[in-house]
Order: C-alpha cells, then structure tokens, then sequence
C-alpha cells in the first residue's frame, strides 16, 4: 500500500514540478542560445554592438534568475502544502480513513518530498552546466585534474581521506534535507494541534522555537568539538578534525530525525483534530 501511495503522490506532485523544470530547461537553452551569438569573448553584455540582443541577455538573465528563485520556493511551497492539505484540511478526513497506517501516510509524503527536494540540485547543477560549460573549459579539465593529481601526490594524501571527507559531507547534505522536511511537518502538525485557532501562526511559532532548540544544542556540540582554525593547519589536522566533526553532524541529524519523526507520527495517530 505505500508504493500505491508514493505513487500517487508523485502523480499528484508531477503536475507542478514537470513544467517548471521544462521552463528551467527553455530559458537556460534560450539564454545559452543568446549568449552563442552576442558574446565573442568572455564579456557578455558588451559583446555584440545590436542593442537588441544586449536588451535581451539582460532580460533572459533576469527570468533566469526568478525561475531560479520560484524552482527553490516553489518546491518548498508545494511540499508544505501537500502535507497540509493531505492531513489538515477536508482532505484529511478521507486520508484517514483509507486502509493505512498513519505511518504510511507520513512516509509517502517524506519519501517523495525528499526525492523532489533533492532533484533540484542536479537539475539546477545541469542548468549552470549547459550555460557556463564550454569547449575551452573542457579541454582544460585534463590539466586541472593532472595538476590536483599532482598536488595532492606532494601533499601525501590518500585517496581514501579525500573520498571520506566527501562523502561524509554528502551524507550530511542528505540527513540535513531530510531533517528540514521533517522539522516543518513537525511545525505544522504542533501549529494544528496547539492553536487552532491561529494554525498558520502556530506552526511559524513553533518552527522558530524548535529551530532555536536545535541551533543551542548545535553550537554546544561545536563548543565542546572545537572551532577549526584555518592558520598553519596540515591537511592531515584538517582531515582528522571533519573525520570528527562530520560524523558527529550525521549522528546528531539522525537523532533529530527520529525524535520528529516520532513526535509526528504520535501527534498524528493519537491526537488529531480535524475540527
């Protein structure tokens, strides 16, 4: 029954996010496009005498950026919204009354919210590719590859600790989406239970509270780490500091995950009041 209800969240969901990546994808092949034949050198708005096109770089670069802009909020916007239409609104009564568990409404919601929060990073990432990305670059990456080679040979540092590094960061990337997703579902389901009345300034309320709870208990942890110092620090120092501190991250975004994730879950099976 859940890869029922992840499916039909994703066909609900697709709807929105489809065509704004499609808009992404036109207006950065049109701004490529334009830059093709208006920039003969790396100056973009001084590279062509016809005024026109120049109007029109500055133009498509400013949508490119909204687009931008509205790809991030409007992601969030309709992530959020989801939740609460799903769970709060009329829509809710018939939510639970489907034969599923509490558990497996909120995992739907999480799964595909995660899946299309973390699509707009590689799709922005092919967005800043297609545009900025050109032949001379690419012929220079053999080099700049060779050279970091290089240095990191004269350094002595293994390939392990730079892999390790990266993917401890990678793993914090992901458990820090998650954990975000999680704390606004946390914000909202405290905002309907606790001021009813006010819904919408209840879950604002509560997300800053628990933000500011969770901020405390991050700058002790950082306290009782230690800060890095970037004066006369070896890669070896560097390494062994995130090999700590990193992991540490990881391990305390887990712990967040469960506690809301719990928080959440207990709100929405024991306490709900959809009146």
């Amino acid at each position: 029954m859940l890869g029922k209800l992840i499916g039909h969240e994703f066909k609900i969901t697709a709807r929105y996010f489809i065509p704004m990546y499609i808009c992404l994808g036109v207006v950065t092949l049109l701004l490529k496009l334009s830059w093709f034949f208006t920039v003969d050198s790396d100056v973009i708005f001084m590279g062509s005498t016809d005024s026109f096109l120049n109007l029109l770089n500055v133009l498509l670069i400013t949508i490119y950026v909204i687009v931008i802009i509205a790809i991030i909020l409007l992601t969030y916007f309709i992530i959020l919204r989801r939740f609460y239409t799903n769970m709060f609104s009329d829509e809710g009564y018939l939510m639970f009354t489907l034969p599923v568990t509490t558990k497996q409404l909120i995992n739907s919601k999480l799964i595909v919210a995660f899946i299309w929060q973390f699509l707009m990073i590689p799709a922005m990432c092919l967005s800043f590719f297609i545009l900025f990305v050109n032949t001379d670059i690419l012929r220079e990456l053999p080099y700049v590859w060779n050279t970091l080679m290089e240095e990191i040979h004269i350094l002595n540092i293994s390939g392990f600790q730079i892999w390790l590094i990266i993917g401890e960061f990678a793993v914090v990337f992901l458990t820090e989406m998650l954990l975000f997703i999680l704390l606004c579902y946390l914000s909202m389901t405290i905002g309907q239970q606790f001021l009813t009345e006010h819904r919408l300034l209840g879950s604002v309320l509560a997300f800053l509270a628990i933000y500011t709870i969770e901020s405390l208990i991050t700058s002790l942890i950082t306290m009782v780490t230690g800060n890095i110092s970037v004066e006369l620090m070896t890669f070896q120092d560097f390494s062994r500091y995130f090999n700590t501190v990193l992991p540490l991250a990881i391990i305390t975004d887990l712990i967040y995950i469960i506690i809301y994730y719990v928080i959440v879950h207990h709100l929405l099976d024991k306490k709900l009041n959809l009146n």
